[in-house]
């Protein structure tokens, strides 16, 4: 088995191992010794992969939805990438709320907002591509920050209360926002700054 594979599966298993002790426990309360005897693994195996559990944490969400999500074009399938989001909300909820009620909504965020931040930034850089105009960096900078926040928000209290939210019009409302409105933005912006 080639280094990049072992190494794969090493990390896959320690996520499995986290996430079947996030729906038992709080996340501060699950040390790398019992993902480490869960996994066959010594503690310097785990500490060659991940700096600590919210490493951890963070790739496991990274590789298993965000990572996915960049797959999308979401220029043109934006509602199926907004589907597979709240499939996986859906289905790792004990996980997302456990990592909400230990680190916090605005920890929540931070742990998705490079990767979704390259996601927005790539739907900005399309439409303009597509539009034949171009942003300043800027205020594109500023655009992928403030839809950032925004998506990060949405679904931080998604995953908090989606008996409170149904999911077919949460979806539709995100698909409608940022179908319509970057567009309109993009064409402004690159109208008023070359007038």
């Amino acid at each position: 088995m080639k280094h990049e594979e072992k190494s794969l599966k090493t990390k896959k298993s320690l996520s499995a191992s986290l996430k079947r002790h996030m729906k038992t426990e709080p996340l501060n309360r699950i040390t790398v010794q019992q993902l480490i005897e869960d996994c066959n693994l010594n503690r310097k195996t785990f500490y060659y992969h991940f700096r600590d559990i919210y490493d951890l944490l963070h790739w496991t969400f990274t590789e298993e939805s965000v990572g996915v999500i960049k797959r999308f074009n979401l220029t043109n399938d934006m509602e199926s990438a907004i589907d597979f989001i709240m499939d996986y909300v859906d289905e790792n909820r004990n996980v997302l709320n456990c990592a909400l009620d230990s680190l916090g909504r605005d920890l929540l965020k931070k742990f998705f907002y490079n990767d979704f931040i390259e996601v927005v930034r790539a739907l900005i850089l399309d439409l303009e591509n597509k539009l034949g105009s171009s942003l300043p960096n800027d205020f594109r900078e500023f655009l992928c920050a403030f839809y950032t926040e925004a998506t990060a928000g949405v679904l931080c209290e998604w995953i908090k209360n989606s008996d409170n939210h149904d999911r077919n019009t949460t979806k539709e409302n995100i698909t409608f926002i940022m179908s319509e409105s970057l567009p309109n933005i993009i064409r402004s912006k690159s109208t008023r700054d070359n007038a």
